[in-house]
């Protein structure tokens, strides 16, 4: 019998970052259900969108789960019998129950280099803080948040051009390539978890919208990293003349930040030059060291 055959999994994600962890499992293993986060309201309409998770499942008739509260999961669970399961950016804590109810437990794929960036903005927060690289670690799932042994782990640089859009993309096939690298000796009991060093932990929140609000005393440097940390999503803004000014990319040059794309609240997205010669009453609003 193949891999497939003998090994059933189950998968818990959400965003775009979990699809090639999905992916993998889809094509090497049985996959006897996906579990994603409810249908949530998006927008000023509040209209229902379905996650990307949820999109690629109904697409492919996998099995569908979507609790609305935590005490429904480990029923599921007991029922389906995985061997093991995956989270990728689930979105929620899953109960000591529900982490016990697999044979081999589940392996959470977290995007950092543990035990550096525990918490939900891991990504973000490696590019604000100007790390030069960062990665995946698999971890074997404990009650506590990204805290439990590692299985794997492996590395990447962080670019200077690097969104987090750009970083999770990377990330998220990383993270695919060390689960498919990893899994089936895991399986075997050929991997030993090795308990993270926790002395050395750090901790990282989930992001609020009003965290992009711009602190110009932060500095041209701070701020070229932040716009880059905070795109897509929280952005990085200031409000001028009661108006939201979103900053979507920007560069260093000496000690000066030159802002290239800008948005005012209600227009389209320009140049900074076409900012700097349509807009000029705005101007005063921004420091000495930021250039158009």
């Amino acid at each position: 019998m193949n891999q497939k055959t003998l090994s059933k999994c189950v998968f818990f994600g959400t965003p775009e970052f979990a699809l090639p962890s999905l992916m993998v499992l889809k094509e090497n293993f049985q996959l006897l259900a996906v579990v994603t986060e409810p249908d949530k309201p998006m927008g000023r309409e509040k209209k229902i969108v379905f996650s990307p998770v949820k999109n690629f499942v109904l697409k492919h008739k996998i099995p569908l789960k979507q609790p609305e509260t935590k005490e429904e999961i480990a029923p599921i669970l007991k029922k389906l019998k995985p061997d093991f399961g995956v989270v990728a950016s689930y979105g929620k804590i899953l109960p000591k129950e529900a982490l016990e109810a697999p044979a081999k437990g589940f392996i959470n794929v977290h995007a950092s280099l543990l035990p550096k960036y525990r918490g939900a903005s891991p990504i973000q927060y490696a590019i604000l803080n100007g790390e030069k690289e960062t990665g995946i670690t698999l971890i074997l799932m404990d009650e506590e948040v990204d805290h439990g042994p590692v299985l794997a782990q492996a590395k990447t640089p962080i670019f200077t051009n690097d969104t987090t859009a750009l970083l999770v993309n990377r990330l998220a096939d990383l993270g695919a390539s060390l689960l498919i690298q990893t899994l089936p000796d895991y399986i075997k009991g050929k991997i030993k978890p090795k308990k993270q060093k926790h002395t050395q932990a750090t901790f990282v929140s989930k992001l609020k919208k009003e965290d992009g609000e711009i602190e110009w005393s932060k500095g041209a440097a701070y701020l070229e990293r932040q716009i880059r940390a905070f795109s897509p999503w929280p952005g990085s803004y200031i409000t001028i003349l009661g108006k939201r000014v979103i900053l979507f990319s920007a560069r260093l040059t000496e000690k000066n930040l030159v802002i290239d794309e800008i948005q005012i609240e209600g227009k389209n997205k320009m140049k900074g030059k076409d900012f700097q010669n349509g807009f000029k009453k705005y101007l005063t609003f921004f420091p000495s060291f930021v250039k158009f």
